[in-house]
């Protein structure tokens, strides 16, 4: 498939012209990230659109996550204890209906900067079961649902240097493999299993 890029930037142009002034040539570049995406999560037209998984895609600082639908729980905002001496990927513990969790936040262990909480701070998480318990992943903004073909698989990353990340999507989304996460020495708290 191939796009007349030239083409496309002339008519956006016209496009806009008429509803309003001339866009600059940074809003015709997300523009056109915007159609890349779109045209990216499309059905192959040629019969390579088995399924891969149902995922539901969430962001934490502005990296695209998928988990698998059938180990989130469910995703809400909760209020944030403390713990003293904590690394920074464990922020604290939450507590859901009776059950204490620990608050995981991957941005550390993606490499990219993290707002850390304070005692009684609000966060939206996404709770998730692993063999260990319950789980809560910090996130930052829920997209939704996603059903993920195999033709939108770019690269296994399984076992690689970001163990949690088992695969990446065309669009960059990260799968994230929640037993892998659960298993990271990081995640886990000292003195607890």
């Amino acid at each position: 498939m191939s796009v007349d890029f030239k083409g496309l930037r002339r008519s956006l142009r016209a496009a806009n012209k008429r509803l309003r002034a001339e866009p600059t040539e940074g809003e015709i570049v997300e523009i056109l990230r915007r159609r890349a995406r779109d045209v990216a999560t499309r059905t192959v037209e040629d019969g390579d659109s088995e399924l891969f998984g149902s995922f539901v895609a969430v962001v934490r600082s502005g990296v695209r996550l998928a988990f698998a639908v059938a180990v989130v729980d469910e995703l809400r905002r909760v209020t944030m204890t403390g713990i003293p001496y904590s690394n920074e990927v464990i922020n604290g513990l939450f507590q859901v209906r009776g059950q204490a969790c620990s608050l995981v936040d991957v941005a550390p262990l993606l490499g990219v900067p993290s707002v850390p909480l304070e005692h009684g701070d609000r966060t939206l998480v996404a709770r998730v079961e692993c063999p260990a318990g319950a789980l809560g992943v910090r996130i930052d903004e829920v997209i939704g649902p996603r059903d993920v073909l195999v033709s939108e698989v770019d690269w296994d990353f399984t076992g690689g240097t970001v163990g949690f990340v088992s695969r990446v999507l065309h669009d960059q989304t990260m799968i994230v493999d929640i037993q892998a996460l659960a298993a990271d020495p990081s995640v886990r708290l000292r003195g607890l299993r």
